[in-house]
């Protein structure tokens, strides 16, 4: 037990301590005003609790130092070539939106320049129903001696001589237009032509900004790489020097895109505001038109060939007796013709042909051989032909195009709507030279590559 327990269990009993121990009631107190003399207090020994194992302490590593950092230096941007990577996403945006309204003015220009052709196929197509019509009345005039076409025929003739004075005038508007028409549709498909081409130019163009972008990173972080000083300025020097020469021609072609494509959205207006409005008459008159036209010059053949078959013969043979000394019993063959115009007024009609024709003598034989079995052969021959031909006669259709009384106004309208189109005159010189000029930047770049590595 410890002195410290020691006392304080002596304390707590009330018990005398052990001499020794420090006790202080076995320290005889001195008289009465005497001081007490100093004692030494040996000092007390540290006490280690019994059983209790020393713990044993693991060096520890000094604490981490951390490794002095490293200040990454950040190359100024070079300015020219902060302007040209800005000017060139400038024009890639123009260009973009000029492709997409490239494309679409391309479209209604040729709805437009389809809408003149419109105006000149209906000249055409008046043209030949007139003419036509005038070479439809001789031939119908045949067909109407045939039985079967006289009503069909009757009613065509009635139809072409009630268009006919229509049609005359109709036809002289046309031909006014369509001369008037010509130049504008030359005009609008040479500045069509310029926007099919810009549009390709600018495909080709936005290709090439791709690659020539990719040329300017390359060399711009070769020269970021190298340690400052003269080398590095001097490279950076000749970027700058490319980037101020071509920086002129992104900006000039990109303004200029900019300026057609307000011309492009000029036209569109006046295409979409007005035009539609007077194309699509022309179009339904022309389909009107062109199919009367077709009809008409579809019969020019058939009825053709029908007035070549009315002068046409049919023939047929029989043999006769006609001996001789060395061979009494000797046969010969005797063959006539009858016309088509005669067939069709019957049988009777070619009977009494036949006995005209023939002399009295060689009647009785055709007679003997079998004369209705000669006719129905004549027949059979001629009415075969006429078939055919009947087959491709199809004459119930109407002649007249109610648009045809409104036609002048008509062309009137869309002549008007056509001078209000905005037509400029379209320079796109400058994206030109721009692709070619890049074209040719893009080989400079990549040469300067490998000095730059050499540094």
């Amino acid at each position: 037990m410890t002195l410290l327990a020691m006392t304080a269990k002596a304390m707590a009993e009330d018990k005398p301590l052990p001499v020794g121990h420090n006790n202080p009631k076995s320290v005889v107190a001195p008289p009465p005003h005497q001081p007490i003399p100093h004692q030494p207090v040996p000092p007390v020994a540290p006490q280690t609790p019994p059983h209790q194992p020393t713990a044993q302490v693991t060096p520890q590593p000094p604490p981490h130092t951390p490794a002095p950092k490293v200040v990454d230096v950040q190359v100024p941007p070079s300015p020219s070539v902060l302007k040209l990577k800005t000017d060139i996403a400038a024009l890639t945006v123009t260009l973009n939106k000029y492709i997409k309204a490239g494309n679409q003015v391309d479209l209604d220009l040729t709805v437009v320049i389809t809408g003149i052709d419109a105006v000149v196929i209906i000249n055409t197509d008046l043209t030949n129903i007139d003419q036509d019509s005038a070479l439809l009345r001789d031939l119908l005039g045949v067909a109407k001696q045939v039985p079967a076409l006289k009503d069909q025929a009757s009613l065509l003739l009635s139809e072409l001589e009630r268009a006919k004075p229509a049609v005359k005038d109709a036809q002289k508007v046309s031909s006014e237009a369509s001369v008037s028409l010509i130049p504008i549709r030359n005009r609008l498909n040479t500045i069509d032509k310029v926007f099919r081409t810009l549009v390709k130019t600018a495909e080709r163009l936005e290709t090439a900004l791709g690659l020539y972008s990719a040329a300017l990173l390359k060399i711009q972080q070769c020269a970021d790489a190298l340690p400052q000083g003269e080398i590095q300025k001097s490279i950076q020097h000749a970027i700058d020097n490319r980037a101020n020469e071509i920086d002129p021609y992104v900006v000039k072609a990109n303004d200029d895109l900019i300026q057609i494509i307000n011309d492009i959205n000029a036209i569109e207006r006046s295409i979409q505001n007005d035009m539609k409005q007077t194309i699509e008459p022309l179009h339904n008159l022309e389909k009107e038109v062109d199919a009367v036209s077709r009809k008409l010059h579809a019969l020019v053949k058939p009825l053709r060939e029908l007035e070549a078959l009315f002068k046409k013969e049919f023939s047929a043979e029989f043999p006769y007796p006609s001996p001789t000394l060395e061979d009494p019993f000797r046969f010969k063959h005797h063959k006539f013709a009858i016309g088509f115009h005669l067939i069709l007024k019957g049988e009777k009609a070619v009977e009494r042909e036949i006995e005209k024709i023939l002399s009295d003598e060689l009647y009785r034989a055709a007679k003997i051989f079998g004369l209705e079995k000669l006719i129905r052969e004549i027949e059979r021959d001629g009415m075969k032909e006429f078939d055919a031909i009947k087959g491709r006669l199809s004459m119930d259709f109407p002649v007249d195009v109610p648009g045809l009384k409104t036609i002048s106004m008509s062309f009137d309208a869309f002549k008007k709507d056509l001078l209000n189109i905005q037509m400029p005159n379209i320079n796109a010189q400058s994206v030109e030279d721009l692709l070619d000029k890049i074209q040719g930047e893009i080989s400079k770049l990549n040469a300067m590559l490998p000095d730059c590595h050499k540094k």
